[in-house]
């Protein structure tokens, strides 16, 4: 038995395997992942997959919550407070366009409508919707401290902001808006309409 298979009886398979099927998510599509293709990029039977996830879908869920949970640490600050909202809220524009242009495949999964588009709630929902938020948090702070440019709720403004994130993400992505070298300009920009 080979070290890497000795180590998934470890508890390291099911991370193993989300690694290995974002690589080929992001190299050769979701229609090139399989459970089949996963199983022989790891070198474990089609058996143990099932072990963690009950199907491709399911797999493709992991895929979005190992997304949202990445895409979280990226925007989050471990202290959402009116002192400092200003350049947090710079800091979580900036790494919600980094994790966009850097994951574009994975980015297109976790907001894809076919994932979205469930009977049932599922994990990456709710890790979805805490990253967004953290973008109400950070609007609520720069209302206490006055610097907001409108009186719009938070709420509303959260959403404009993730919309327009999400927005500038697909165009970047799609070579259609700008260079990917223009976020800090872009960041700078979109920071300015809201303080």
């Amino acid at each position: 038995m080979s070290q890497d298979k000795a180590t998934y009886h470890h508890g390291n398979l099911k991370a193993s395997l989300i690694n290995a099927a974002q690589e080929i998510l992001e190299t050769q599509g979701t229609d090139a992942l399989s459970m089949r293709a996963l199983a022989d990029r790891v070198g474990v039977s089609r058996t143990a997959l099932y072990h963690h996830f009950s199907d491709k879908n399911d797999l493709l869920c992991a895929l979005a919550e190992s997304g949202f949970s990445h895409l979280y640490t990226l925007i989050s600050s471990n202290d959402v407070s009116s002192a400092h909202a200003n350049e947090q809220l710079h800091s979580a524009i900036l790494g919600y366009l980094k994790f966009a242009t850097e994951n574009a495949a994975q980015y297109d999964l976790m907001f894809g409508k076919t994932l979205w588009h469930t009977e049932h709630e599922t994990h990456f929902q709710r890790y979805a919707k805490d990253c967004f938020r953290l973008y109400v948090s950070l609007f609520e702070s720069l209302q206490q401290n006055q610097t907001l440019k409108t009186p719009e709720p938070p709420l509303r403004l959260a959403q404009l902001m993730w919309a327009s994130l999400h927005g500038l993400s697909q165009l970047m992505n799609d070579d259609i808006l700008t260079a990917k070298e223009d976020m800090h300009t872009l960041a700078a920009h979109l920071l300015n309409r809201f303080i």
